[in-house]
């Protein structure tokens, strides 16, 4: 993984521990995992600079990618509401 942890109760041996794995895991699952937690906070609504320092982030653009992501995908459920609002009047 990319950044450095916060939070030492959070390192990458603790997924496969609690999985019944042997404390280690690809770094491309690691990644993985680490992206989808980031979008997950950002879906919940926690603010930008919790979710930079849970994943480490040095750089806040870095985890503006997943507020990005979220708006997108807000924007285009809102976009499908309309649509459905305009075929049923």
């Amino acid at each position: 993984m990319t950044g450095e942890r916060t939070d030492p109760r959070l390192g990458p041996g603790e997924v496969p521990r609690e999985s019944g794995g042997d404390g280690s895991i690809p770094a491309e699952k690691a990644h993985t995992l680490k992206h989808s937690c980031g979008t997950h906070l950002s879906e919940m609504g926690k603010d930008v600079a919790v979710i930079r320092d849970w994943l480490g982030h040095r750089n806040v653009q870095n985890t503006m990618l997943y507020l990005e992501v979220t708006n997108k995908a807000r924007d285009a459920a809102a976009e499908s509401l309309r649509d459905w609002g305009r075929k049923a009047a």
